[in-house]
């Protein structure tokens, strides 16, 4: 699965663009004006162009695109179309009635993608979660009861295989990627999920459609007996988070940690990691920020940025207006070179991206 090519700092470390942070915020005002954050912005931008000439990575990799931000996405991913290989499109998901639906705006990001780049030979996969939204409006996140009535027989089971077959090939897509989250320690669940996994794989593969199967960190593998086929992916990036204390998205000792449990697996294995980070105020509120977001708070508030020795993430600590305490944790291209050599030094793996749109580039 060797797949290298050399690629600058600015297009392969953070892989859509992100730029390097060199120990500090620039200097501000609590009030700085749009004006001025912007203008240290490019500043920071135009100290990056002399890096690119002294950090190399060798990498190919997979990124999605999300429909909540669509925003940027098409000029990140012409910085780095040369070393995307697969794109994801998140996301498919389920009406009240059960029914997958593809959002509107992810229909519209993927016929751009594919007019803008018609050249390219990537594999388009529509992301299918979990996620039911009612006649209200109101969500029930990474239900695993749905999951249950999917999977609640044979028949149900391959008319769900069917749909998800039918939807992905009339809408133009040439991969299929299964998001189904929070099923834990259900051992049940997961056995029926598993047969659902090798029943789509072989249905995808008289289509000529690829099939990539997401795992959380929480998955039982020892447990388990996975079918070789579909191309396994490690979501990498809930060391920390909305769950937590402060912390990194992930360290090395998470990833490789990670590397290991995924060993038992058959056939290709992939692992993703995280752009952006979060804000934890000591109201006990957390933030999820894209880099861009991050800096500029850095930019805004006149934090000191200092680089984890650990995960290699940013950190830094701020009041804001209301006299609320700050801590903000996040990646950019330091810390991705660093995720992904832990990854490459322990094999041949595939990396994947969570996410394009809101990473700090030239474009911005």
């Amino acid at each position: 699965m060797k797949r290298k090519i050399r690629i600058s700092c600015i297009l392969g470390c953070a892989l859509i663009g992100i730029y390097l942070i060199t120990g500090g915020a620039d200097k501000g005002t609590p009030n700085a004006q749009q004006e001025n954050k912007d203008q240290l912005l490019k500043k920071d931008k135009n100290k990056q162009v002399d890096a690119i000439n002294h950090e190399r990575l060798q990498t190919q990799f997979s990124a999605w695109t999300v429909y909540w931000h669509t925003e940027g996405v098409v000029e990140e991913i012409q910085l780095v179309q040369d070393n995307i290989e697969n794109l994801c499109y998140f996301a498919a998901y389920f009406d009240h009635k059960n029914k997958l639906v593809i959002p509107e705006e992810t229909t519209e990001i993927f016929k751009v993608i594919k007019q803008d780049f018609y050249e390219k030979k990537w594999t388009h996969y529509m992301t299918v979660v979990n996620d039911k939204v009612y006649e209200d409006k109101s969500i029930s996140l990474k239900d695993t009861q749905l999951l249950y009535q999917l999977f609640s027989n044979e028949e149900v089971m391959n008319r769900h295989i069917q749909d998800i077959l039918n939807l992905a090939i009339q809408n133009g897509y040439n991969g299929i990627e299964i998001d189904y989250e929070a099923i834990r320690m259900d051992l049940e669940l997961w056995n029926l999920f598993i047969d659902f996994c090798n029943k789509l794989y072989k249905e995808a593969d008289t289509k000529h459609l690829k099939l990539r199967v997401l795992l959380e960190s929480s998955t039982p593998f020892e447990k388990l007996t996975f079918s070789e086929g579909p191309e396994y992916v490690m979501m990498c990036y809930n060391l920390y988070g909305m769950h937590s204390e402060p912390g990194p998205k992930a360290n090395k000792a998470f990833i490789e940690s990670l590397i290991q449990q995924m060993s038992v697996l058959p056939g290709e294995k992939n692992f993703a990691i995280a752009t952006g980070g979060f804000d934890w105020s000591v109201k006990g509120t957390v933030t999820a920020l894209t880099e861009i977001e991050a800096y500029s708070l850095a930019v805004e508030y006149s934090a000191n940025i200092i680089r984890d020795p650990e995960s290699q993430a940013l950190v830094y600590h701020y009041e804001d207006l209301d006299k609320i305490q700050h801590e903000v944790w996040y990646a950019d291209t330091v810390t991705f070179n660093h995720w992904i050599s832990v990854i490459e030094t322990a094999g041949d793996y595939g990396i994947s991206v969570w996410r394009l749109g809101g990473n700090r580039s030239s474009t911005y």
